[in-house]
């Protein structure tokens, strides 16, 4: 991720600040292959498998945790597109775990600058 700081645009989702780059689907599909690899029976819900908007999440995230497995891997592969974009390193890989709908562990991974979390 680091070596692709200040990667283009490739589309806007729900409004002007709401950023798509190449990277984004890159690193989800990298995570996701992990998470199937290493977890097979665990659910995995990235930014990127959802249509863009707070009710495409919303009704997404509802559906996986009323009818899905027992974990689930809640991925955003850049949290802070916007400043990615921008060549700004404060962006991270941010994951979490989920077990029966209740959060068991949420870590922003830092490899491309400062986060606070």
């Amino acid at each position: 991720m680091l070596q692709k700081l200040g990667a283009d645009v490739v589309k806007t989702k729900a409004n002007t600040r709401d950023l798509l780059t190449e990277v984004d689907p890159e690193v989800q599909e990298i995570i996701s292959s992990a998470v199937r690899l290493a977890f097979p029976d665990h659910g995995f819900l990235g930014e990127e498998s959802v249509p863009p908007g707070m009710e495409a999440s919303s009704r997404a995230l509802d559906e996986i945790l009323t009818d899905g497995p027992e974990y689930l891997w809640v991925v955003d592969p850049i949290d802070g597109t916007t400043n990615f974009v921008h060549g700004m390193p404060l962006s991270a890989i941010s994951i979490g775990v989920a077990h029966k709908a209740r959060s068991i562990h949420w870590s922003p991974y830092d490899r491309v600058g400062v986060v606070n979390a």
